[in-house]
C-alpha cells in the first residue's frame, strides 16, 4: 500500500505541469530506468516514448485517476482484517487502564471491539484523513510555478518531500543497490514479517514482538532520518 501511495503521489505530482514537476519526474523517471532488467521498459511505459511530452501526462493521469487509486482500494480490503486485531489490542488495552468497563452488555455505552464498531471506527479514521488532507490542501494551495521547460534546468533539483528518503539514501549507495533495496528488499521484508516473526501468539502488543518492534523502529528511524537530511542538502 505504501508503494502505490507512493506512485499516486509521482503521477498526480506532474499533472500540475510546471518546472518543479517536470524536473521532479525526470530525477524519478531516472530512478525507475535503473531497477535491473525491467527499469529500460518500465521507463518507456510510464513515458510512452524516449522523454516526458503529453502523452506522458495522459498517461499519468490516467494511472494517477483510474488504476493506482482501483489497487489501492483492493489493498484496503485485503488490509481491513489487521484492522481488527488493531481495535481488540486498543480496547484491551483501554479496559486495562479503565477507559472503558468490561465486556458486559448491560451497559448501553459500552464499547466493544467487535466487527461492527470496527467498520465504523475504519470509517471513522477514513473521514477524518480525507477531512484533514482537505484543510491541509486549502491552508497550503500548490503553487503554480513556471510552465514546465526541458531547456531551461532548474539551479536546485529536488524531488517532493515524500520521496527525500529515497533521493538522499541513493547517496550513500550504488543507485542499482538503492533501488532494489528500497523497492524489493524493504517491501519483501515487511511481507514475510509475519512469517519470519513466529511470536507465540497473534497479539499485536510491540513487547510481545520484538523482532517486528524493532524492524519498524528501524525503519521508521532511518526513513526520518533520509528525510531530514534530504530536506537540509
Amino acid at each position: 500500500m505504501g508503494l502505490v501511495i507512493l506512485g499516486c503521489g509521482f503521477t498526480g505530482s506532474l499533472l500540475i505541469w510546471d518546472q518543479r514537476a517536470y524536473w521532479a519526474t525526470i530525477i524519478g523517471i531516472g530512478i525507475v530506468e535503473t531497477i535491473p532488467y525491467i527499469g529500460g521498459s518500465l521507463k518507456t511505459f510510464l513515458l510512452g516514448g524516449p522523454e516526458v511530452t503529453r502523452i506522458t501526462i495522459s498517461r499519468f493521469y490516467a494511472l494517477h485517476t483510474l488504476m493506482l487509486p482501483a489497487l489501492l482500494a483492493a489493498l484496503m480490503i485485503v488490509h481491513l482484517p489487521s484492522f481488527n486485531q488493531l481495535w481488540e489490542f486498543l480496547f484491551d488495552f483501554m479496559r486495562q487502564v479503565g477507559i472503558v468497563g468490561t465486556r458486559g452488555k448491560d451497559n448501553l455505552g459500552e464499547m466493544d471491539a467487535t466487527a461492527s464498531s470496527n467498520l465504523l471506527l475504519e470509517l471513522v479514521e477514513i473521514f477524518s484523513a480525507i477531512g484533514v488532507i482537505l484543510v491541509l490542501a486549502l491552508l497550503f494551495p500548490p503553487e503554480m510555478g513556471e510552465k514546465a521547460n526541458p531547456l531551461i534546468t532548474p539551479s536546485q533539483l529536488k524531488p517532493e518531500w515524500y520521496f527525500l528518503f529515497i533521493y538522499q539514501g541513493l547517496k550513500y549507495t550504488p543507485k542499482a543497490v538503492g533501488v532494489v533495496l528500497f523497492f524489493l528488499v524493504f517491501p519483501i521484508s515487511i511481507i514475510l514479517l509475519p512469517l519470519l516473526d513466529r511470536s507465540p501468539s497473534l497479539a499485536i502488543h510491540p513487547g510481545k514482538r520484538p523482532l517486528a518492534t524493532i524492524l519498524v523502529l528501524s525503519v521508521l528511524v532511518a526513513l526520518f532520518s533520509l528525510t531530514i537530511l534530504g530536506w537540509l542538502a
